[in-house]
């Protein structure tokens, strides 16, 4: 299976959605898995294992938004004190963070592995990182190296992409006799399309 990204946007913010998140939160969510499957690291596993409940951690999502709203008060260097999951999510929200300081680029270490964005592209190792929690360090000073190559399409494992249309399914309203009686969904007899 492979998708296009405003695919995977849809689908991250949906399930984002399902998962409780607000609409602000969702669609940066959305925003976030978007732009790390065009630079060909795993968006929709990193929102899929974001989205769950790790005793412990704390969201990617919430703590890459704070950071976001809060980029003039963040130090030059700043470590989370609890472990994130699903760290490579918010290599999306750094992203964010460098388009507002105007391309500067941002590094984020996590896992031993270090990744820096100008908001544009992403440098780092060639391997996919680990989901795994891992407490991040946010270096607001850090150097670019050679821009990964982008994508154009997404080729999600199947199992997150299962995993995500069951939490955007949450989202969906509930079939009743009065819906289906006004011609809501498909296979009604004056259905013509």
């Amino acid at each position: 299976m492979n998708f296009a990204l405003n695919e995977v946007q849809a689908m991250v913010t949906k399930a984002a959605r399902g998962s409780g998140l607000d609409w602000n939160f969702a669609a940066d969510a959305g925003r976030a898995a978007r732009w790390l499957e065009r630079q060909g690291l795993d968006g929709c596993g990193s929102a899929h294992a974001a989205l769950g409940d790790v005793p412990g951690t704390v969201s990617p999502i919430l703590t890459g938004a704070w950071c976001v709203d809060h980029a003039r008060q963040l130090a030059a260097i700043t470590r989370t004190e609890t472990p994130v999951r699903a760290p490579i999510m918010f290599i999306g929200f750094a992203a964010q963070l460098a388009r507002l300081r105007h391309g500067q680029p941002v590094g984020v270490e996590f896992h031993g592995s270090t990744w820096c964005t100008d908001g544009h592209s992403v440098s780092g190792p060639m391997e996919q990182p680990s989901s795994e929690p891992s407490n991040i360090l946010l270096n607001l000073d850090a150097t670019m190296g050679k821009p990964r190559p982008f994508c154009s399409r997404a080729t999600p494992d199947p199992e997150d992409w299962a995993g995500l249309e069951r939490l955007a399914a949450l989202t969906y309203a509930p079939a009743t006799d009065a819906s289906r009686a006004s011609g809501a969904g498909a296979g009604v007899a004056t259905d013509n399309d």
